[in-house]
């Protein structure tokens, strides 16, 4: 039998808060996307509550996997550590700021033979 991990209402907030902190502040190059919804007592959790998480994380970072949910262990252990592991993570993808126009100052260059300007 897979560890559990009961979350109360205030732990499953703050693992919500922590990925809306994501979704509201990206790292220059990408937009905000929209946030989830905190959750009021008398809340029960179901299968939907960690999918939505998890596409949420994904939407930040298509780079996120994890394990598909299913009813009889929505508070595995895994599940939980998979959405703190993507928070962590944070953003990927992000389109830096480009480009210097040609002539107008120097940029550095990495390249797999070395670097320069």
């Amino acid at each position: 039998m897979a560890a559990l991990y009961p979350l109360r209402l205030d732990a499953w907030n703050n693992v919500l808060t922590r990925i809306n902190n994501l979704a509201s502040f990206p790292p220059e190059g990408c937009d905000p996307v929209d946030e989830l919804p905190l959750v009021t007592a008398p809340h029960k959790w179901t299968v939907q509550d960690i999918t939505a998480a998890q596409d949420k994380l994904k939407e930040i970072c298509s780079d996120n996997t994890f394990t598909t949910a299913s009813p009889g262990d929505k508070w595995r252990k895994l599940c939980i550590d998979e959405l703190d592991e993507a928070i962590d993570n944070g953003w990927c993808d992000c389109e830096e700021p480009c480009c210097i126009p040609q002539g107008e100052g120097t940029v550095w260059i990495n390249s797999p033979y070395g670097g320069g300007y």
